[in-house]
């Protein structure tokens, strides 16, 4: 089929989509300038409207009970880790930082003040961090890791917490179904490695966690039979490994088929496209990835919809700006097809600013 499909592309070679595809990655090295000639939307932060009306307004996606909970208890433990009475210090002792959504909680942003919708939306993402991910904790800044939540749905509650090291890879890993499962697995883990003076704190906080969370009847099991249930419905398991899940009618095989080529080959695809010394050379490897882009509209055009989201979040993974274009477009179509037209706002707000590092607070 992909040899079909490359016969059906080589009378109208990308019909100087390259061209484009350069003129994105221009704009993405220099996004700033972008943002500075878009008239982005604003959001009014009014004083009366709930928490959680605020959250859903700023970040397109409701926060989980276990958020609140969370919060609560780092209140109750604020003034003992030394955070000077800010429950996002509370954790600041073991290396953590409530941060994303948690700023609102905690009252760093302004009421009454308008805001860009899409800086909210880019407010403590990290570069790998996909539409499904929301960051809610931050730690180390040299590995950039942080903790967050994965949905798979944006209408829908997050499916588990997970880990990602954005100065490693964008490999994403589940931790536990809850806030105060990750945090207390991250802490187990911390704990093996510290020394005597860092592990009598780690001890004290996980010992003040594990109370709370057994009188509130939070479990701290890092793989629970929800999380078991999502797992039977992946489809696919991304580049980020964390999966993807979408509508599949097992019986008629609608919604999902496999990419024309496999993640081996793609990922050399991907390489030649990022390594180019020149545009000529680019759009020969480009060319040679049509087909499969291709090959993915073509699954949409017949309602699987989950192979061009697969595509496009791989493109996304793997990072490389000559790559945006590509990856928003066809993540963005399914996102719209599968009524997830959050996460195509997110995604494209992402990729208009997209940056490396832990400077990523848009509270400035």
């Amino acid at each position: 089929m992909v040899k079909k499909l490359q016969e059906v592309e080589k009378s109208k070679e990308l019909k100087n989509s390259e061209n484009e595809e350069g003129k994105k990655s221009r704009e993405t090295e220099n996004p700033r300038t972008e943002d500075r000639k878009t008239n982005s939307s604003s959001l009014l932060i009014t004083e009366d409207a709930d928490v959680q009306s605020r959250i859903k307004l700023m970040f397109l996606v409701d926060m989980p009970e276990d958020f609140y909970k969370f919060w609560t208890f780092c209140e109750s433990v604020g003034s003992y880790a030394l955070s000077k009475g800010d429950p996002c210090d509370a954790f600041k002792s073991v290396g953590l930082k409530l941060v994303g959504p948690f700023d609102v909680l905690a009252n760093r942003f302004d009421t009454n003040a308008e805001y860009s919708q899409e800086r909210l939306l880019r407010h403590w993402r990290y570069y790998y961090d996909p539409p499904e991910f929301q960051t809610v904790i931050k730690g180390d800044d040299k590995t950039g890791y942080h903790l967050g939540y994965f949905r798979d749905d944006p209408k829908d509650k997050p499916v588990f917490v997970a880990s990602n090291m954005a100065e490693k890879s964008y490999i994403i890993k589940p931790i536990a179904e809850n806030l105060f499962g990750a945090v207390n697995s991250y802490l187990e883990d911390e704990k093996q490695v510290a020394d005597p003076f860092v592990k009598v704190k780690i001890v004290k906080l996980q010992n003040q966690l594990t109370t709370f969370a057994k009188k509130e009847n939070i479990t701290l099991e890092k793989t629970t039979e929800t999380m078991s249930k999502r797992n039977s419905k992946v489809v696919t398991k991304l580049f980020h490994k964390a999966g993807l899940v979408v509508p599949f009618d097992k019986k008629s095989e609608v919604g999902y088929r496999e990419l024309a080529e496999n993640d081996a080959t793609i990922k050399i695809m991907l390489g030649k496209i990022d390594k180019c010394k020149t545009e000529e050379e680019r759009r020969g490897h480009m060319s040679r990835l049509q087909p499969v882009i291709t090959f993915a509209n073509i699954a949409n055009d017949e309602c699987d919809f989950g192979t061009s989201l697969e595509l496009g979040l791989d493109l996304f993974s793997f990072g490389s700006p000559y790559l945006h274009e590509s990856a928003k477009l066809l993540a963005s179509t399914a996102y719209s097809l599968l009524g997830r037209s959050e996460f195509a706002k997110i995604l494209e707000a992402h990729l208009k600013d997209r940056k490396k590092g832990s400077n990523l607070s848009a509270l400035k």
